[in-house]
Parts: C-alpha cells; structure tokens; sequence
C-alpha cells in the first residue's frame, strides 16, 4: 500500500507509520488549552495514536 496524503476524509497521518488515518477510526476528542486532541487507531500499526 503506497503512502498518501490525508484527505477530506482523513483525520490526519499516523505518526508511527505515515499512513492516513480514516474519520472512521475516531476514539475520543478532548481540548488541551486552545487546542483539540484526538486519539485514533492506526489500521496500519494496530496502534492508538495521536493523528499528525
């Protein structure tokens, strides 16, 4: 599976691994200060990640 930039429908690129991460895989969102924060599973890693 080649690489690819997040779309539309992506939450953002697994740190990990580079791969996009789908709105599918959603866990949780919460605010830290100003900023929103989300955790996700990575298909690809197998693995909850902060999307970059």
């Amino acid at each position: 599976m080649a690489l690819r930039a997040p779309g539309d429908d992506a939450l953002g690129a697994c740190p990990l691994c580079g791969r996009s991460i789908p709105r599918a895989s959603h866990l949780i969102s919460y605010r830290k200060g100003d900023w929103p924060l989300l955790f996700a599973t990575c298909r690809e890693c197998d693995e909850v990640v902060h999307p970059e």
